[in-house]
């Protein structure tokens, strides 16, 4: 049996899928992590983390209210589409930067200059 790896229809998927689905599924995930790490201890993750998890509830507050007003904007505002996806994108990474260094300290900076990079990226010319 010959298995025929198809790399063209893998790309297709990965940019099809939109961004924000990403985040919810890394965000959940992230979310469930510190829930395991911190259940048999005596403090929360607010007390030991307090600016990484202050940063990471405002950020998934913008990100939703983001979601959820690109969503109504869409129907009668196109043009505000564009600015509505980079907010929702650099919460989304915030957000996710500032849980992910609540379990892996250090990592939040690393995070943070490559979603930079990322944006920056989008905006050079083809």
């Amino acid at each position: 049996m010959l298995i025929v790896y198809d790399w063209q229809s893998e790309q297709d998927f990965i940019s099809s899928a939109p961004c924000h689905e990403v985040f919810i599924f890394l965000i959940t995930s992230l979310i469930g992590l510190i829930q395991v790490a911190y259940q048999s201890k005596s403090l929360s993750p607010f007390d030991t983390h307090p600016i990484s998890m202050w940063t990471s509830f405002a950020a998934i507050n913008i990100f939703s209210m983001g979601l959820a007003t690109k969503m109504e904007l869409q129907t009668r505002s196109p043009s505000y589409s564009k600015i509505l996806s980079q907010v929702i994108y650099i919460s989304g990474v915030l957000s996710s930067a500032s849980l992910a260094s609540t379990l892996f300290p250090g990592l939040f900076i690393i995070l943070v200059i490559l979603a930079i990079m990322l944006i920056y990226r989008q905006h050079l010319p083809m």
